[in-house]
This record gives C-alpha cells, sequence and structure tokens, in this order.
C-alpha cells in the first residue's frame, strides 16, 4: 500500500520509533550511532544531532547534500589540480 500523506508516514514513523524504545531499550534512548540508526526516521544526521544534544558527543550533523556537494567540489579540484600540474 503507498502513502499518499507525507504527515501520515511521520506520524507512522514516530510511532514506530516510540515503540522500538520502549520495547528494546526500556524507554531509553540509545547512545551509540550503531542503535540509533536502527531506529525508524533515525538516519545518520538526526543520529549525530542527538548524540550532541543529548549525550554530548563531539558530532558534527551534515545533511547528506552538503556531503554529496563536498565531493562533487574535491573531485572537481583533484581533476583541475592533476591537470595544471601536468603542464
Amino acid at each position: 500500500m503507498e502513502l499518499q500523506n507525507d504527515n501520515f508516514q511521520s506520524k507512522l514513523s514516530i510511532a514506530e520509533l516510540a515503540d522500538k524504545l520502549v520495547e528494546k531499550y526500556n524507554g531509553e534512548v540509545p547512545n551509540s550511532m550503531e542503535e540509533l540508526i536502527t531506529l525508524s526516521g533515525v538516519g545518520r544526521k538526526t543520529a549525530n544531532v542527538v548524540m550532541g544534544i543529548a549525550f554530548n558527543a563531539q558530532t558534527i550533523a551534515v545533511d547528506t547534500h552538503v556531503h554529496t556537494q563536498i565531493h562533487i567540489h574535491v573531485l572537481i579540484y583533484e581533476s583541475l589540480r592533476s591537470l595544471t600540474c601536468e603542464v
């Protein structure tokens, strides 16, 4: 069944996350990246934010799009640098 309403999907993810927190972690938020990303709707960025704010961990939350753009710019820079070094 395809859900048309993103708001409904978000609510479903929150409900699934809450259920898993209660069932698997006794209502406590896990403090490791590996455990956090197993929760519904939690990716690396959200896990880094939670770890930084809730557990004072030294983390950096980077949006996937920013991460991709940085890699593209590094690839372009390295390609241009290799072209100019060959002259």
